[in-house]
């Protein structure tokens, strides 16, 4: 894309309530991110925008109506579509890690949910979503709060 123009196509609004829950959570389980995808995709799904003048020169003819209550097909799809639009516009990106649990309490005993692995078991993983800065940033790495030890 040498001398080009980098098209970021625009997040729905229901995309953009997804994200800023996102943000403000700083990290959603998968668990917590199919239950806020769900209740965003149920209560904004007849979210319109204000009132805009139509365009009717418009060469691009994209005069039809947004549907701005448009997450996506699952909460993959629409991760991957607000990544299309983070990673170009600011190099943040969506990512995934799945992690085991901590560690195991005395409460937890009865709890654990395992895997088989031939006569081995180990605890089961736990997906975790979060925004991450795909960019090297010196200032974040200066004044961040140091690591905590344990």
């Amino acid at each position: 894309m040498a001398g080009g123009t980098v098209h970021i196509a625009p997040l729905t609004n229901s995309q953009k309530v997804f994200l800023q829950r996102l943000l403000v959570a700083h990290v959603l389980t998968e668990d917590s991110a199919q239950q806020l995808y769900a209740s965003i995709k149920e209560n904004f799904k007849d979210v319109s925008p204000a009132e805009e003048p139509v365009d009717d020169d418009d060469d691009n003819n994209n005069d039809a109506i947004d549907d701005h209550g448009y997450m996506g097909t699952d909460l993959a799809n629409c991760l991957g579509i607000i990544n299309a639009s983070l990673v170009p516009a600011f190099n943040l990106e969506v990512c995934t890690v799945s992690l085991p649990p901590p560690y195991k309490t005395k409460d937890d005993e009865g709890n654990t949910q395992t895997q088989d692995e031939g006569n081995r078991k180990r605890a089961a993983l736990t997906k975790y979503h979060a925004i991450v800065n795909r960019s090297n940033d010196d200032v974040a790495k200066n004044h961040a709060f140091p690591l905590a030890k344990g």
